[in-house]
């Protein structure tokens, strides 16, 4: 009853929970604003995807922390990026024990790679530098798109304090933003106003219901390359 009342709805349960939540509330016509992926298994990623198609709904994978997001949104009006180079930290405390450190900090930033590049991944190398599998700690990736370009990507849970560095360096210079901080330079005078309006933006349910609402057409490759990251660690680990 309460989603069949709601025209947008925002699913931020644990993860086991979200696939078949997102299901119903497409369902039902809502726009849905999922926090985190929606499922951690690729078929039910495609076939939720598959199936706001279908209907005409719109799905959005939506961050706690879209700061990464906003960055590149912004950044893809500069030119594309040759290397992009990620550090992203959090103390154990911030941990979600469900998930990897892939799905739980990285994905966040895979996004933002796959948005900036706008191209298909042709190599993935990852390492799990502590724990083990699905449920490691740290992990290191680099993922190397169609054109030569290269993303490397550091995460890990067992930082002694929060950190989030981004690093995109194109033909004409370099833009570095310190998302824990909202420190940027370069990218134009403008780039961090622009930054503060596309968080807001994609933080918030109601803009998958505008005109003009925010495209996420990279979401759908973001979560395949995270799971494709997972698998390699899993890997490693057997």
């Amino acid at each position: 009853d309460l989603i069949s009342a709601c025209d947008a709805v925002v699913v931020a349960t644990p993860l086991a929970a979200r696939a078949a939540l997102v299901a119903a509330a497409l369902e039902n016509g809502c726009a849905v604003l999922a926090e985190g992926l929606p499922a951690a298994v690729r078929a039910q990623v495609d076939g939720l995807y598959h199936k706001a198609g279908a209907g005409g709904g719109r799905l959005g994978a939506g961050r706690s922390d879209p700061a990464a997001m906003a960055l590149a949104l912004c950044a893809r009006e500069v030119e594309p990026p040759r290397l992009i180079e990620v550090s992203r930290s959090a103390p154990s405390t911030q941990r979600r024990s469900e998930v990897g450190v892939c799905l739980d900090l990285m994905v966040d930033d895979i996004e933002a790679v796959c948005a900036l590049m706008n191209r298909p991944p042709v190599e993935v190398r990852a390492t799990v530098s502590a724990g083990r599998g699905e449920r490691a700690d740290a992990i290191e990736a680099t993922v190397r798109f169609k054109g030569g370009a290269v993303a490397r990507l550091r995460a890990s849970r067992l930082g002694a304090e929060r950190s989030h560095l981004f690093r995109i360096t194109g033909r004409e210079g370099v833009i570095e933003g310190d998302l824990v901080t909202g420190d940027v330079r370069g990218g134009g005078p403008d780039l961090k106003e622009r930054i503060a309006r596309s968080c807001a933006e994609l933080s918030d349910a109601r803009a998958l219901l505008a005109p003009d609402a925010p495209a996420r057409p990279f979401a759908w490759p973001a979560t395949h390359l995270a799971l494709q990251i997972e698998g390699v660690c899993r890997a490693q680990s057997l």
